[in-house]
């Protein structure tokens, strides 16, 4: 009887907190724990009725961590659209006869964070398919789409080593990381180590022992401060176990790696070098038989193509292949996964959309975010954005921003549709597949998240039980444990879904 009664009292001690108003359940959750010895800016907008909900310090400037890329992937969708190409062209200049390309075969980069092995067999492979078994040339990469600068600003700099941190450049091989995979064998031997791709870009030192665990914890690195691409794999394994590395230098990754898987083609080549390829109208060409599976596709303009041409000079360029992803794709990557390179990779094709068609950089795109700032009615020059995926220490917005462009994006269909599609989903995938199951948020939170050292952030939509849809912002600032920030976000995202 009494078990009973306590369990009655309890009921009704849910139903009177399920009662109350949200803000007023909202503004309970300030006396968490987390918030003694942090900050916390959060901001809610009932985007149904048009309404605010609830407000916390969300004029506060904060750093925002990884929710920035929602500001680059909204720009990105309202200026490019979600079918807008990331693509990676091979040209050839000169003439092929008896098998022999007498000129230069060029790579030109379009940031295509998404370009990996399957497409780096498919350039090579069409270039396999002109027959030829020599290029007399050199074989040139075209990087000139950005900078020299593959470094972003305020970025750690002993973050280099972790696949976390991206190496920028326009032409990208598996997103410039490797996967270190080491299987164990008998007690006190050499475990088995596997690295993907395969290229001899790079070499392995195999310092690992099999089930001893004085040897230390698994680990793998690489002679980073030398800017070397020396692999040591090393500690203890005891069962299959994976880890992620980034190389130095993508661009030569990615040319190293493609010469190399020419020469096992049968086709001879020199080593190869960069420089830009020049693509005006009146010198290219598109041969006139395409495989249907791959299409002539290039990022400035389909116009700049003539098909057919007749009569080739040496200075004519002909297109050889192309591949390419879509806005949409990258940005599921940079959301779902909270990949920085998709995010910088969006950040430079804004750049294009500016007055520089050429050697865009990171400002370059900012610009273009700043524009779309200063549309929703604020000031760029108030906040401090610096790059496209939160990695920087620079970044500072306030909630009130991103959640201006969280009810921009609402209010376009054609922007939201894809974002939302995009978010990772409360206790579902992503980066929030572990987070909110079995709680009211499960399944009707989609947001990004946000992790550095010091901020936890979490921003997106939320679905009431009355089918309103809710935006909200969430920075927690000078929070040493995440998980604990982490947990207080969860608290409001289940208030807001009760």
């Amino acid at each position: 009887m009494k078990r009973i009664l306590l369990g009655c009292v309890g009921f009704l001690y849910l139903a009177v907190l399920q009662a109350q108003p949200l803000a007023t359940r909202l503004e309970r959750l300030l006396n968490d724990p987390v918030l003694r010895t942090s900050e916390v800016g959060i901001t809610v907008y009932d985007l149904t009725v048009q309404q605010p909900v609830f407000t916390y310090q969300d004029k506060k400037l904060y750093r925002p961590a990884s929710i920035e890329k929602l500001l680059t992937g909204i720009t990105a969708l309202s200026e490019l659209g979600p079918n807008y190409a990331f693509t990676t062209s091979v040209y050839y200049k000169g003439v092929v006869a008896d098998s022999i390309l007498h000129g230069d075969l060029y790579v030109v980069g379009g940031f295509d964070s998404e370009f990996g092995e399957q497409e780096m067999d498919e350039l090579v492979g069409r270039v396999a398919a002109l027959g030829i078994h020599r290029i007399e040339g050199k074989v040139i990469g075209d990087v000139s789409l950005a900078d020299s600068l593959y470094y972003g600003d305020g970025w750690s700099w002993n973050d280099a080593v972790y696949e976390f941190q991206p190496c920028l450049s326009p032409l990208m091989y598996c997103k410039g990381v490797v996967s270190v995979t080491a299987h164990p064998a008998l007690q006190d031997t050499i475990a088995e180590v596997y690295v993907s791709p395969v290229s001899s870009y790079y070499t392995v030192e195999n310092k690992t022992r099999c089930r001893r665990p004085e040897a230390g914890k698994f680990r793998v690195t690489r002679n980073w401060m030398e800017q070397g691409n020396r692999l040591i794999v090393a500690g203890n394994v005891s069962a299959r176990t994976t880890k992620l590395l980034s190389l130095h230098n993508s661009q030569n990754f990615f040319m190293h790696t493609f010469t190399e898987r020419l020469r096992r083609q049968g086709i001879e080549t020199g080593d190869y070098c960069f420089g830009e390829l020049s693509l005006r109208a009146d010198s290219l060409c598109v041969p006139d038989k395409v495989p249907p599976s791959v299409s002539p596709v290039h990022s400035d303009a389909d116009s700049l193509y003539v098909r057919g041409k007749s009569s080739l000079s040496a200075d004519s360029a002909v297109w050889v292949a192309s591949v390419s992803h879509s806005l949409a794709e990258v940005l599921t990557r940079a959301m779902k996964k909270s990949d920085n390179l998709s995010a910088e990779a969006m950040l430079r094709h804004l750049a294009l959309t500016g007055d520089k068609k050429k050697h865009v950089s990171a400002s370059d795109g900012v610009e273009i975010i700043g524009h779309l700032i200063r549309r929703m009615g604020y000031e760029p020059k108030d906040y401090c954005i610096v790059d496209g995926s939160g990695v920087s220490l620079y970044n500072y917005i306030s909630p009130d921003l991103l959640l201006a462009f969280l009810k921009y994006a609402y209010a376009r269909p054609e922007v939201y549709t894809v974002l939302k599609e995009s978010l990772p989903i409360a206790g579902v995938d992503g980066t929030l597949q572990y987070r909110m199951r079995g709680k009211s948020a499960y399944k009707k939170v989609r947001a990004k998240t946000g992790t550095v050292t010091g901020i936890s952030s979490l921003a997106g939509f939320a679905r009431t039980p009355d089918n309103h849809v809710l935006a909200f912002v969430i920075i927690n600032q000078n929070v040493l444990k995440a998980r604990e920030a982490r947990a207080f976000q969860d608290k409001v995202c289940v208030e807001l879904c009760r």
